[in-house]
């Protein structure tokens, strides 16, 4: 589910209202994944250089597809 709002967080250009809808999630829940990923991290989510790097860190982890 972190993973998945991190993703979201910055696809949607790391705008609350278009990642919530993204989602499907409402606003408060999604902030509250975003401040539980600043603690399980210690870093500032919302911080763009931060969330970049989680962002590329999250893609690069991820299951490749096979055809």
């Amino acid at each position: 589910m972190l993973r998945e709002t991190l993703i979201a967080w910055a696809e949607c250009g790391f705008q609350l209202v278009r990642t919530a809808e993204r989602l499907a999630v409402h606003r408060d829940t999604l902030l509250h994944r975003l401040t539980k990923i600043d603690v399980l991290s210690g870093r500032g989510v919302r911080e763009a250089r931060t969330a970049m790097a989680m962002y590329l860190a999250c893609l690069a982890d991820a299951p490749q597809a096979t055809d």
